[in-house]
Formats: C-alpha cells, structure tokens, sequence
C-alpha cells in the first residue's frame, strides 16, 4: 500500500510538472511593421503694422523708415508688396531680404519705405499705401 501510494504520489507530481510545463512552454510570436502617414493643411499668416509715418517731409527730399513685416508659413512663400502711390509724389517699399522661399514660424522681411512729396505736390498730407502679401 506504501508503494502504491507512492507510485500514486509520484504519477500526480508527473502529470502536474508535464502540464505546468505545457502551459509554460514559449508561445510563438509574429511582427510587422504598418506606415502611418497624414496630410498637413497650408497655413499661412502675416503681420503688419497698423500704419506707417514717414513724418515731416521736406519737399523734394524723400524720408525713408525700416519696417519688420513677419509672418508664418509651413510651406515655402514669397512676401510680395505692391504700393499704390496716392497723393505722394514717389513712394516705394523695397527690401534687399531674401522674399522668396520663406519657411518656418518667424520670418521676418525688413522693407524700406520711402515716400515724398515734391514743390508742386498739393497735398499737405500726402496718402499712400502698400499692400504686403505673404503667399504658399
């Protein structure tokens, strides 16, 4: 009986290691890669000054002031600025910074704008103004 017993004993200590020993046993595995790709919307934005004072111009001498004109874009853009002369004898807006190929979240073009009013100008207050553009 001692034997059997045993034996008994023996057989459920078998029976469990083999079945701990199935579950335990490594599962296979299986990996893969996926893209993940998504579409960004074209933004852009300027700012500009509210307006421009060239001051107190003498005649037939133009007054000239920098203005930093800033804008983001998240694609490349050109800053562009067309100026309408009004009642200023001569007036520009002119840059020497890059105005092409504008990227990124602080560009930054400095413009020269100059304006005058010649002798025969009639306007004590001569108007114009400049439309600045900051196209993708």
């Amino acid at each position: 009986m001692k034997r059997t017993a045993l034996i008994a004993v023996i057989m459920v200590v078998a029976l469990f290691g083999v079945a701990v020993y199935a579950n335990a046993a490594p599962t296979t595995a299986s990996t893969g890669s996926v893209a993940v790709t998504a579409t960004t919307n074209p933004k852009v934005e300027i700012t500009i000054p509210t307006g421009i004072d060239l001051g107190v111009l003498e005649p037939g001498t133009a007054n000239t002031v920098v203005k930093k004109i800033e804008g983001k874009s998240n694609r490349s853009a050109t800053m562009t600025a067309v100026v309408t002369t009004g009642t200023f004898t001569n007036l520009t807006a002119t840059t020497v910074d890059a105005t092409t190929g504008l990227r990124g979240g602080s560009i930054a073009v400095n413009y020269s704008v100059s304006g005058m009013a010649s002798y025969d100008n009639p306007n004590d207050n001569p108007a114009g103004s400049i439309v600045f553009t900051l196209a993708q």
